[in-house]
């Protein structure tokens, strides 16, 4: 199931420990089209990440998130 975005990708998370995440947009091609970086602190409650993909053309990207403990792959469609 691919999820389809129009200018903004919003994930909810949830984090157990502090942590530096990595959040990146990568096209089909592999390469990085936008990144961004957090420094979480611990909470029980979840968190959003909202990212800005108006600037991206329409097509299909993965958002990949990594950190010290995980690396998870998220395919999405931008269709403006």
């Amino acid at each position: 199931y691919k999820r389809q975005v129009n200018n903004v990708l919003n994930i909810t998370y949830s984090k157990i420990q502090a942590i530096r995440i990595n959040f990146s947009i990568v096209d089909i091609l592999g390469k990085v089209v936008l990144s961004s970086e957090e420094n979480l602190s611990y909470s029980i409650n979840p968190s959003i990440k909202s990212i800005n993909v108006s600037a991206l053309n329409n097509g299909n990207y993965f958002l990949e998130i990594s950190s010290e403990s995980i690396l998870e792959s998220i395919p999405f469609l931008v269709s403006h």
